[in-house]
């Protein structure tokens, strides 16, 4: 698969969980990438495991976002 592709994939990912009403609560870190953790209604539901230095800025920007409208 390539970078774009991955990147598209991961990417989607993070929308349709923002779409369903989920917020990123945090990331961590760690050798293939990142683990991004969602929360809906303060109960930690989701974890999605991100690889892509791209997606990792994307949701930099996204938390960014978040947290202006807090």
């Amino acid at each position: 698969m390539s970078e774009y592709k991955l990147y598209e994939k991961e990417r989607n990912s993070i929308e349709s969980l923002l779409e369903k009403g989920y917020r990123i609560k945090g990331v961590k870190d760690n050798l293939e990438g990142a683990i991004v953790v969602f929360e809906k209604e303060g109960k930690v539901a989701e974890h999605l495991q991100v690889m892509m230095a791209d997606t990792r800025k994307y949701i930099s920007n996204l938390i960014a976002i978040q947290n202006k409208g807090a």
